[in-house]
């Protein structure tokens, strides 16, 4: 099972750095690893609507009065970077999301579920987006590290393009959505 420090240690082979074996070695390369990898997970993970980290999840409401203008507010759930949607009986509800609190406006007796995006283990991961993941670090470890802009800028453009083909694959993994032929036909 790949860990968060073979995922660090393949980013700074690719960029031709020593790998590290733990996150507290004590060399240069860990010292980054340790402190640039979780921020870049997030970033990642958050930058789009990755179906492989979806979760849904009832939230609990706080009792204490929300802030103006809503009249409920719920605890964020505690592996969340995004809300992509709050619903009740299938229906989208309107939210705003301050700190680890989501406002909104819903009775006593409604129950929201939350759709969102999740930070998951690197075991979850499917291999494009590791991939993805290695090429960023190395970039960021190309800087971080060698002090190598040129070679981060490489690796950065590969990560873009690694970005392109992981969206793709993702999208490419549910079913596609069905248009109604007959509201084709109506509106020729």
């Amino acid at each position: 099972m790949i860990t968060k420090v073979d995922v660090c240690s393949r980013a700074l082979v690719m960029m031709g750095a020593d790998p590290i074996s733990s996150f507290t070695d004590g060399t240069t390369e860990s010292d980054a690893a340790s402190h640039l990898y979780d921020d870049t997970v997030a970033n990642e993970l958050s930058s789009y609507p990755w179906s492989f980290s979806k979760k849904q999840e009832q939230l609990s409401r706080v009792t204490a009065a929300p802030q103006a203008n809503f009249t409920a507010q719920y605890i964020r759930p505690a592996d969340c970077l995004r809300i992509d949607r709050l619903t009740s009986n299938d229906w989208d509800v309107p939210f705003r999301t301050v700190g680890d609190r989501l406002l909104c406006n819903a009775s006593d007796e409604e129950v929201l579920t939350a759709t969102y995006t999740a930070n998951i283990a690197v075991s979850e991961w499917p291999p494009y987006f590791l991939t993805l993941v290695e090429l960023r670090l190395a970039a960021i470890f190309c800087t971080a590290v060698a002090q190598k802009a040129d070679i981060a800028d490489y690796f950065e453009k590969r990560a873009d393009v690694q970005m392109r083909q992981a969206k793709h694959a993702d999208a490419s993994a549910q079913t596609n959505r069905r248009i109604k032929s007959r509201n084709v036909w109506r509106a020729r």
